[in-house]
Order: structure tokens, then sequence, then C-alpha cells
């Protein structure tokens, strides 16, 4: 499964570099949102991004409260996917100004591909396609144990996961969307990537990519070894 996933978003990524700038920012432009939501902090004098505060507000309580929500995988798929379309719609507006060299056109496929790989990734590890869906069963027993009352011992903590694996779970789906919701509204307001060049922007994305997949592959073994327990236990 994860190679033909990793194919998957490779293939995407490929296929997405070759699309012309023009036509990715017309197919993407009503997800820019133009000025909506973009005021003036007169203090500051200072461009504010309310309606991208907005969605990553959104993004941080779905994150902290998913578990309690029905079908939440399906919804932070939809919901990331929903980023990462606002999150181009922004860099190829940016990357369309760009040089018409090889120099140009290398640094907006790197910017684009770049931040489409963020959401794909991010996507993939918190869906659980990389860990074979290991904190599905670490997330339930916690939502069962918080109804039961068994959550109130102090003792829960120190003998059992799920916790962590709430944890670790909502922290996987929050860093694509925090990435993603920031270099939006910084786009929008700066009307430049987040970053000094895109040499500096590259390295983000690097260390991004090296956090998400280390967590998804190894996050949840690693719990499962500082308690000394078996994934079907939890």
């Amino acid at each position: 499964m994860d190679w033909l996933t990793w194919m998957v978003i490779v293939g995407i990524a490929v296929l997405l570099s070759l699309v012309p700038i023009k036509d990715l920012r017309k197919a993407t432009s009503i997800f820019t949102f133009k000025k909506f939501g973009i005021r003036k902090k007169k203090r500051w004098n200072a461009l504010i991004d309310d309606l991208g505060n907005f969605f990553l507000l959104i993004s941080f309580v779905f994150c902290c409260v998913y578990w309690l929500v029905p079908y939440y995988r399906q919804i932070f798929a939809v919901w990331i996917m929903f980023t990462t379309i606002c999150a181009l719609s922004r860099s190829a507006i940016i990357t369309s100004k760009y040089p018409r060299d090889w120099k140009g056109k290398t640094s907006a496929i790197i910017v684009n591909t770049g931040l489409y790989l963020v959401g794909a990734i991010g996507l993939a590890g918190a869906v659980g396609v990389f860990n074979n869906s290991m904190f599905l069963s670490g997330v339930t027993r916690f939502t069962h144990d918080l109804e039961s009352g068994s959550i109130q011992s102090y003792m829960y903590f120190l003998t059992n996961p799920s916790i962590f694996y709430v944890l670790l779970e909502g922290l996987l789906m929050f860093i694509p969307l925090m990435f993603l919701w920031n270099n939006f509204k910084y786009m929008r307001t700066e009307r430049m990537i987040r970053a000094a060049n895109v040499v500096t922007f590259t390295i983000k994305l690097l260390l991004l990519y090296a956090l998400l997949v280390t967590l998804s592959y190894y996050g949840f073994d690693f719990i499962n070894m500082i308690y000394c327990v078996d994934a079907k236990a939890v």
C-alpha cells in the first residue's frame, strides 16, 4: 500500500509540474478569495487576513476535538484538499510573475509542487496510510474510557497510551494545515512566498516532509515502545 500511495503522490506532483502556470492560476482563481477578509491595521501599518485566521482557527479546533466527530478522517480529507487548493491558488499568482527563463520556471515548479506535497503527505499520514491506521484503536479506546470515567484515575496516563495516540493524530492533522494556511495568509497580504527566497523555502519544505513522514511511520510505534505494549493491545 505504501509504495502505491507514494506512486500516486509523486505522479500527481509530476502532472502538476507540467501544468502551465496561467492554467493553474485560472483553475484555482475562485479559491483566492481575492481581497475578501483582508483589513488594514493602522496602528501597525500592516494588513491582517481575518479570513485566513478564521480558517486556521477552524483547523485548530477540529484537530483538538476530532475524536468527538463522526467520520473525522473523511472530513479532514476534504478540508486539507480545500486548504491545499487555496494555498496553490495564491502561489500560482505569485509564481506567474517569475521570469520565464529556466530558473524562474524551476522556482515556480518547486513552490507550487512543494505546497501540493505538504497537503498530499499530510493527508496520507493523517488518515493512516503510512501506519496501517494504527491510531484508530487508540482513539476509539480513549473515547470509550472518557465515557466510562476510567480516565479520572491518574494511573490511566501512566499505563494507557491512548491519550498520546489522540494527541499525535491531532498533531499529524494540524501540522500541514497550519503550514498551508500560514502560507496562504502570508501570500495574500505580502504577495510573496513565506521565505527569504526559493532556496530557504525548499529547505523548510524538506524539513516539514521529514517531520511528517517520521511521525507518520514511527510516531505510534515509539509510543508503544515507551509504554511497552503491542499495537494490537491498544
